[in-house]
């Protein structure tokens, strides 16, 4: 017997069309209606056979638990973003879980519906291989509100994560966070009124492209963190992407490090290897364009991990058309900065790892075509120069990441 299952063997079934194939439709080995209780709907996504397809028909269902995933090679699929709405606002967390979907098995898939007022994340997978989140809509009808659920699509721990053409508003945290995973696709996604857009965090060799990041506080985020299970965050290729007006309030829980990230954010990189950021329109965001930092135990909170790398290296920006950023600095930048208005589109802070062998500029921070984007030396650690606006020393190049292929 599946994990779970005998807690749903003795309940009926009230899924009529699963009964009747020939009222499936298309493509579907199972069906969920909107009458159906949602433990009849976990009792079918529990017994579904791997390669199977779940279907949730057309209409509203009103849900006061998580639905749980645990079989491999399953797809789960609504009939439209706008079609099927899985709302989650009776939802009661004692005991059920607080996500929307928790998904435990691989190869899984789930898309074409509408996920709304979660009391966690909209849609979670943990420690999975190649799962896929297509064509949904994650939605916490409260705006700006700190007790939203914290993620919209949260992909954790896993290999092979594929997430497109969703649209994620009103997560307390990072509409679509991605975490300590590898091989990452996050492409044509719609991000706004979060506090973050999108994160990637503690993942090596991602691809971030063609997404529209607005009206949250922050743009997208590349961070590796001290105090977690992977480390070595590196090598995300954030191209091609429209990253505009990211000036919405940050109204994350003081715990959390995303509230350190200030109002007005395009792209933040924190502690993390061998980016490139190109080809993006990053513009109107009213403190920061682009800006790189090391971990600061100061600004972000002390750590234990001696194996922890807090600078970050080897990071190229280039080719983005960045303009009208840093116009009026909210958070750190204004505390920190205030003689520099308006707030150039360009940042590093200057620190670099002294254990390190930068003769050959492998390891440099790289600027370079950005048109008439200025720049800003911090100069936080000392040692090297006052703080300027030169961008002589850090107008190089590195080798381009490729993209990822499924």
């Amino acid at each position: 017997m599946k994990p779970g299952a005998l807690l749903f063997a003795l309940l009926p079934c009230a899924c009529g069309s699963e009964d009747d194939p020939a009222a499936l439709p298309e493509g579907c080995d199972h069906a969920i209606a909107p009458d159906d209780d949602v433990r009849d709907a976990q009792r079918v996504l529990i017994e579904a056979a791997e390669g199977e397809t779940v279907c949730f028909l057309e209409g509203t269902f009103s849900y006061d638990m998580e639905l749980s995933v645990g079989t491999n090679d399953l797809s789960i699929r609504g009939a439209g973003m706008v079609e099927t709405v899985l709302d989650f606002v009776a939802q009661q967390t004692g005991g059920t879980g607080a996500n929307g979907i928790s998904i435990t098995g691989d190869r899984v898939t789930v898309e074409a519906l509408s996920i709304v007022d979660t009391d966690g994340d909209g849609v979670r997978a943990t420690d999975v291989t190649d799962v896929a989140f297509r064509d949904l809509s994650v939605s916490w009808t409260t705006p700006a509100d700190r007790d939203n659920g914290g993620y919209g699509v949260y992909p954790v721990g896993c290999t092979g994560v594929l997430v497109e053409r969703c649209a994620v508003s009103g997560a307390s945290d990072t509409g679509i966070y991605v975490g300590q995973s590898t091989d990452v696709i996050v492409r044509d996604n719609e991000v706004f009124e979060n506090v973050v857009g999108i994160e990637i965090e503690n993942t090596r060799d991602s691809e971030v492209v063609r997404n529209r990041a607005h009206d949250n506080a922050g743009g997208i985020l590349a961070f590796n963190l001290p105090n977690l299970p992977t480390q070595g965050g590196a090598r995300a290729k954030i191209h091609d992407n429209e990253i505009v007006g990211n000036n919405g309030r940050n109204f994350a829980d003081s715990a959390n490090i995303v509230s350190k990230v200030p109002p007005g954010t395009g792209i933040f990189l924190l502690a993390t290897d061998d980016n490139e950021i190109h080809g993006n329109v990053i513009a109107d965001n009213a403190s920061i364009g682009v800006s790189i930092l090391s971990y600061d135990p100061k600004l972000f909170g002390e750590f234990t991990d001696s194996a922890y790398d807090s600078y970050p290296t080897g990071n190229w920006v280039h080719d983005n058309d960045v303009s009208n950023n840093g116009t009026d600095a909210d958070g750190l930048v204004e505390i920190l900065f205030a003689d520099q208005e308006p707030f150039p589109d360009l940042s590093w802070d200057g620190c670099e790892n002294p254990d390190l062998d930068n003769s050959d500029g492998r390891y440099t921070n790289c600027f370079s075509d950005n048109g008439d984007a200025d720049y800003f030396f911090m100069d936080w650690c000392g040692g090297k120069a006052a703080q300027h606006n030169d961008m002589t020393d850090v107008t190089c190049e590195h080798d381009p990441l490729p993209a990822l292929e499924e």
